[in-house]
């Protein structure tokens, strides 16, 4: 009888154990997934972000946790005095993300580099859902720009 029960015992703390695993894994463990993308990749996640944020701002294929890695060749750059920002174009594609202040003189046309993000759950306004954790954000909940420490150059 007792190595019956035991051996209840061991399969429920399996199963437990199973489950729970399992569940980690399903929801991208608990620090979320290091992802990779191109400028355009990350173009056409910002635009899905954008068309469906004023219900919730969900990104379609990244959740909380998920770090972003978007590596590309600088092929033109631009300061906007006007808002004290900086935008990039990579490999063709303008970024809809800018940075704090004129940082064009840090940077070349043809430098490969990588902007880091992380999606964070942010309550905004009363509008909870998916946010970029490094982007600052105005009062009235708009981005303001990003800070030139999440840029990385490559091969330098």
């Amino acid at each position: 009888m007792l190595k019956k029960n035991l051996m209840i015992s061991v399969a429920v703390i399996g199963i437990i154990v199973v489950g729970v695993t399992s569940g980690i894994f399903i929801l991208g463990g608990f620090e979320g997934r290091t992802i990779k993308m191109t400028p355009q990749q990350w173009d056409d996640e910002q635009t899905a972000y954008i068309l469906t944020c004023a219900d919730k701002p969900d990104f379609p294929s990244l959740k909380p946790g998920d770090k972003v890695e978007i590596t590309g060749n600088i092929t033109d750059m631009m300061y906007n005095p006007m808002f004290n920002s900086t935008r990039f174009v990579l490999d063709g594609v303008w970024m809809l993300d800018t940075f704090t202040g004129n940082i064009t003189s840090n940077y070349t046309t043809g430098d490969n580099i990588t902007i880091t993000l992380t999606v964070t759950t942010m309550n905004i306004n009363g509008l909870v859902g998916e946010y970029i954790k490094e982007d600052r954000y105005s009062d009235e909940g708009f981005p303001i720009g990003l800070s030139e420490s999440i840029i990385r150059k490559n091969g330098s």
